[in-house]
């Protein structure tokens, strides 16, 4: 991720499993939680409204943990992790979250190129 730093964002969109990030001049990329080993549900959000950044230049991401919290009806731990993306236009937060039952991987939060 650290080569697309500078690069202007084509589009960005959240697949479920991803953030997907296509640049003008720069190959794809693709920012994922590969932490899962166990019967994990994990998925990423945000509130932002992506498009916003559509022709900003990437700036930075910044990893953090929030609080986890226990759900004692459906018997998992909640685990969230955010990342902060900051660009030209501004920052959006994603979270990666992880629903677990107690055996849990960790986070592992991975940027790799997309091949077509």
């Amino acid at each position: 991720a650290k080569a697309s730093v500078g690069k202007t964002i084509k589009s960005i969109q959240i697949d479920g499993e991803a953030i997907i990030f296509e640049f003008n001049d720069h190959p794809t990329i693709k920012i994922y939680d590969d932490g899962g080993e166990w019967e994990e549900s994990r998925y990423m959000l945000t509130d932002d409204d992506l498009n916003d950044f559509i022709g900003a230049q990437l700036l930075a991401f910044e990893v953090r943990d929030a609080t986890s919290q226990w759900d004692d009806e459906a018997d998992v731990e909640h685990d969230i992790q955010l990342m902060c993306v900051r660009t030209t236009k501004g920052q959006f937060d994603v979270s990666s979250h992880v629903e677990q039952n107690g055996y849990y991987g960790g986070f592992d939060i991975k940027a790799g190129f997309l091949t077509e």
